[in-house]
């Protein structure tokens, strides 16, 4: 799911901004429309048919969802990534207004964006592996703190600017598999309903990313403080990942001191 999405940001966003800002903006949701139809049918005719599981009992279905830490890592990820959203969805005024490219550039950033996400999930699948999950997803994080801070400095210099748009779709998209891997090893037994929330997880970062991003810029201040606020998500994210490891570590612990005066 995240391959084809990083794929789409290679090929679709590019695609659509190019045709929007060249032909009309109402021509790229009838397009993306197309897409969908097109995707449906796709569904139809081609999948599998495979009989539905048949359904878990509600006592399990409760217990997923009255987990705390699973609730925990749903924040962690509408947080977390929030930042890279408050970013990304201030990407063109950053190109054209403070770096001084043309509007047309602004595709060409995305593509790149999109490339470091392709880099990033693949780099992402390899960190959950080197890492514990969790683990994997702090330092994710912590390297987009990092790069937000600078791309803060450094914007106003293009070539620098189309780097630093790489490097952040790279960072982006490391997170996304440890935070699943993570997620799915704290909801066993309940693995599909983890997941499915860790997707809505993922959008309301979108959202709410976006929307704390321009609040400063509501208030007159440039769109480079888009990506403050968002390194102040993503370091909150950090934060969460590692009161979450500490916790984990301390009830090893006592379970480990109860298993011996046992």
């Amino acid at each position: 799911m995240f391959s084809g999405l990083t794929i789409a940001n290679v090929i679709g966003v590019p695609t659509g901004t190019y045709i929007g800002h060249h032909y009309d903006w109402s021509l790229s949701f009838f397009m993306a429309g197309i897409v969908g139809f097109l995707a449906i049918l796709s569904v139809l005719f081609w999948m599998p048919k495979i009989a539905p599981e048949p359904p878990k009992a509600k006592s399990n279905e409760n217990k997923g969802l009255k987990n705390g830490e699973l609730w925990a890592l749903i924040a962690l990820t509408t947080i977390g990534t929030g930042g890279f959203f408050a970013w990304y969805s201030y990407i063109a005024p950053l190109v054209t207004d403070i770096a001084g490219m043309g509007e047309n550039m602004v595709s060409y950033a995305m593509i790149l964006a999109g490339l470091g996400m392709v880099v990033g999930n693949f780099l992402g699948a390899k960190m959950a592996e080197w890492f514990v999950p969790l683990k994997a997803v702090a330092i994710s994080l912590s390297f987009m703190v990092l790069l937000l801070l600078i791309n803060a400095v450094v914007a106003t210099n293009p070539q620098i600017l189309l780097i630093m748009t790489f490097l952040m779709g790279l960072a982006s998209f490391t997170v996304s598999t440890p935070i699943q891997m993570a997620i799915i090893n704290t909801s066993k037994g309940n693995e599909m309903l983890g997941s499915s929330m860790n997707q809505s997880a993922f959008n309301m970062g979108n959202a709410s990313g976006a929307y704390l991003a321009g609040l400063p810029i509501a208030y007159g201040y440039s769109v480079v403080y888009s990506g403050i606020v968002g390194a102040m998500l993503a370091g909150t994210g950090v934060a969460m990942a590692i009161g979450i490891l500490i916790y984990r570590r301390q009830r090893a612990n006592k379970y480990r001191k109860l298993a011996y005066n046992s």
